[in-house]
């Protein structure tokens, strides 16, 4: 069964991005997180919007980092949150039963909670060092495996993902993967994409 596809936003410039992704989508990603470190709200909005159109030309879902306003104002498919962001809940009931909820997990513990109070999918890493999250601690083999046994939901492997780098392991524990670096910094970002759906 192939995996899922998860490519998050990176620090080029978005005309950049745009003219990457309009080659990438073609070829089938399922989920596209916009992630900004910006608090200029315009700002966000406008990149959201333009990440927005492109999504809905291919079927991709788009996801927003955090941001549930921007989320709702683009008409996003959903929000990604990390266990100190806004609760569940409170991102379901502003955008809508539809919204499609993101968490972080790191431990056992943290995937049982996201999946009780109601997320679609997980998060998992660090596996590797990550150039995107540099404070990002690594997780254990063991750790993942232990949340694959507990919970239901698709669990998706962050944290320095390279084709060259998934394990069986790995391979045998996720429903798919999510990449940033490893495709805004390619020479070739098509064949890493490839690469990544050939596993």
């Amino acid at each position: 069964m192939s995996k899922m596809m998860y490519l998050i936003t990176g620090d080029l410039p978005i005309s950049r991005q745009i003219k990457i992704l309009k080659r990438l989508l073609p070829h089938g990603i399922d989920y596209l997180q916009y992630r900004s470190k910006s608090t200029d709200r315009q700002k966000t909005y406008n990149e959201a919007l333009q990440f927005k159109v492109l999504c809905d030309l291919y079927g991709t879902r788009l996801i927003v980092n955090d941001w549930v306003e921007t989320a709702k104002a683009v008409g996003a498919s959903g929000v990604h949150l990390g266990e100190t962001d806004t609760s569940i809940q409170s991102a379901i009931d502003h955008m809508g039963e539809h919204c499609r909820i993101g968490r972080t997990a790191k431990t056992v513990e943290q995937a049982i909670r996201a999946e009780a109070m109601g997320a679609h999918y997980i998060g998992v890493g660090a596996f590797f060092p990550s150039k995107t999250k540099k404070e990002a601690l690594p997780i254990s083999m063991a750790t993942l495996i232990k949340i694959r046994e507990e919970v239901k939901l698709p669990i998706f492997a962050i944290g320095g993902l390279t084709p060259v780098n998934i394990t069986r392991a790995l391979l045998e524990n996720v429903d798919g993967f999510a990449f940033s670096n490893a495709i805004w910094q390619a020479e070739q970002p098509e064949e890493v994409l490839l690469a990544f759906k050939m596993l």
